[in-house]
C-alpha cells in the first residue's frame, strides 16, 4: 500500500501538471473520451502506475486467506459470528482499487483488468458492494 500511495503522490505532481499542459492543446472532453477509448495515449508514468496497482492485486488476490462460513454451534443452536477474514480482504482490495483508478481516472483498467481479477477470484459480488457506494 505504501508503493502505491507514494504512485498516487507522485500523480498528483508530475502527471497532473503534464495534463495541465495538455490542456492548451486539447479540450478535456475530448483527452479524457480518448484516453479511455485508445491506451496508446497514455503516458509512460500512467502505464507505470497501471502496472504497479495489478502487482499489488495479483500479489493479495493469491495471498487471500481463506474464505470460512459460519458454524453452527449445537450447544447454543445458532451459527456462531465468525468474521469472515476473505470478505473483509476483498471488500478492502475493492476500495483500494476503486480509490486508485477514480484518482487516477483509469476507469477503463477498473472495469477491465481488475473486474476479470475479482471475477477469476469468485469476488465479483464484493466489487458490486463496494462499487454501490461509489454509485450511490
Amino acid at each position: 500500500l505504501e508503493a502505491l500511495a507514494l504512485a498516487l503522490d507522485h500523480f498528483e505532481s508530475t502527471i497532473v501538471s503534464q495534463e495541465d499542459r495538455r490542456r492548451d492543446q486539447i479540450s478535456k472532453n475530448e483527452q479524457s473520451e480518448s484516453m479511455l477509448s485508445d491506451p496508446s495515449l497514455l503516458s509512460e508514468d500512467e502505464v507505470w502506475m497501471a502496472e504497479l496497482l495489478m502487482r499489488y492485486l495479483k500479489l493479495a488476490i493469491e495471498n487471500a486467506p481463506e474464505s470460512s462460513s459460519p458454524q453452527f454451534s449445537f450447544s447454543t443452536n445458532k451459527f456462531s459470528d465468525t468474521i469472515n477474514f476473505a470478505h473483509s480482504h476483498f471488500e478492502m482490495l475493492s476500495g483500494v482499487c476503486f480509490e486508485y483508478c477514480i484518482v487516477t481516472r483509469r476507469l477503463d483498467l477498473l472495469f477491465g483488468r481488475i473486474f476479470q481479477c475479482f471475477y477469476e477470484a469468485r469476488y465479483i459480488n464484493v466489487f458490486l458492494d463496494v462499487m454501490e457506494s461509489y454509485i450511490l
